[in-house]
């Protein structure tokens, strides 16, 4: 999904990919050096992930029908920003949202949360009642 609104920068909104792992995880250390408090987990237990605990992760959420995390990629091919959404029942009931500290105020949260609510299979969750 690719949005443009004024005074934001150009993204690609994407699900992430397990090959995405290096990329993903550099932008969750450099949001735990950043940010810290934000977080449940810590900077020092991360960088102690092995590639194989990151891809895990990732494809944990790919294949969890209740989880699901999208990447914002800008024109250079960086990872800028990420939103994970968990849907209990019948609403997305939790989500984390990050964009890196460099590309806030462009635009980028709201690309983010558009694919969260928008993303068939999880609107569908969202909005969905028997």
């Amino acid at each position: 999904m690719t949005t443009r609104f004024p005074g934001s920068i150009e993204v690609v909104v994407r699900p992430v990919r397990e090959e995405d792992w290096s990329s993903y995880r550099d932008l969750r250390l450099k949001a735990l050096r950043s940010d810290p408090r934000a977080f449940r987990s810590t900077l020092q237990r991360e960088q102690g992930f092995s590639p194989e605990s990151c891809k895990a992760r990732i494809t944990c959420d790919r294949n969890t029908a209740s989880a699901e995390t999208w990447v914002a990629v800008n024109a250079a091919g960086r990872f800028v920003g990420t939103i994970g959404a968990v849907h209990i029942e019948d609403a997305i009931s939790r989500f984390a949202m990050r964009v890196d500290a460099d590309h806030r105020r462009a635009g980028i949260r709201g690309q983010l949360l558009d694919a969260a609510l928008m993303d068939p299979p999880v609107a569908s969750r969202a909005f969905h009642r028997s």
